[in-house]
């Protein structure tokens, strides 16, 4: 098991062995900071983002922290680690959170001047007419036909 196989072995020296393509290292540094990713995780999880999301995000940041990590720049592999999973997360939640107001870029307004009316439902001709530009409009737009249905005309 990659926990038991490095017990003694520091973060540092684990990323070392990451780089050099050992897998139970990596297995066991992200096993050693799954703790941390997880109160990381808390932080940034609501809204539209799920804590599990956020973990495995932040459990994936600590894999490329392993292969990216320079001792030799003076930080420890915790720091390091700790800084990239919080980028990740903070990425991932600007992301999600920029998705949240898509409904609302792709609405129709009701004083939409493309939206036909029919003066008299009961008119075949305006029916056509108004169900041939639903048809076209409806196309780009699922609230074309909710809007329709508000105002009072035949939907289709």
């Amino acid at each position: 098991m990659a926990s038991n196989k490095y017990p003694n072995e520091t973060d540092e020296a684990l990323a070392a062995r990451a780089q050099q393509g050992d897998r139970d290292a990596v297995s066991a540094l992200v096993l050693r900071r799954s703790a941390m990713v997880a109160a990381i995780a808390t932080r940034f999880a609501g809204g539209f983002t799920e804590r599990e999301d956020l973990i495995q995000e932040g459990l994936l940041a600590v894999v490329d922290a392993a292969h990216t990590f320079t001792p030799e720049k003076g930080a420890l592999f915790r720091t390091y680690a700790s800084v990239c999973v919080k980028n990740r997360l903070r990425s991932v939640a600007k992301q999600a959170n920029a998705q949240k107001n898509l409904p609302l870029k792709n609405y129709v307004p009701l004083d939409n001047p493309n939206v036909i009316q029919i003066a008299d439902p009961s008119d075949p001709e305006s029916a056509v007419v108004f169900g041939e530009a639903m048809a076209e409009l409806s196309e780009t737009d699922d609230s074309i036909s909710l809007e329709a249905s508000c105002r009072g005309g035949d939907y289709i």
